[in-house]
């Protein structure tokens, strides 16, 4: 039974050490990509690059046949 309770306190303190590190890791790769893409901005901004807004979904047919599928009433054109 000693040698479990030892075995036990061993295991638990590894897999916190084990948490931490992946903790610690996360936090470094959080930094990392803080980083670039602070270089990105630099970099877009002195070159006068303006951002391209995302585009909007396609309306095409076959997103109306989806929609009326899920159960959606489908929308009239203005």
């Amino acid at each position: 039974m000693l040698a479990l309770k030892y075995f036990l306190m061993l295991a638990g303190l590894a897999l916190f050490g084990s948490a931490t590190a992946l903790m610690a890791y996360d936090v470094y790769l959080a930094a990392q990509l803080h980083v670039l893409l602070r270089q990105q901005v630099r970099r877009t901004a002195s070159v006068g690059v303006a951002r391209i807004p995302p585009r909007a979904p396609a309306a095409n047919a076959e997103n109306g046949k989806i929609a009326e599928s899920a159960g959606a009433q489908p929308r009239r054109a203005a």
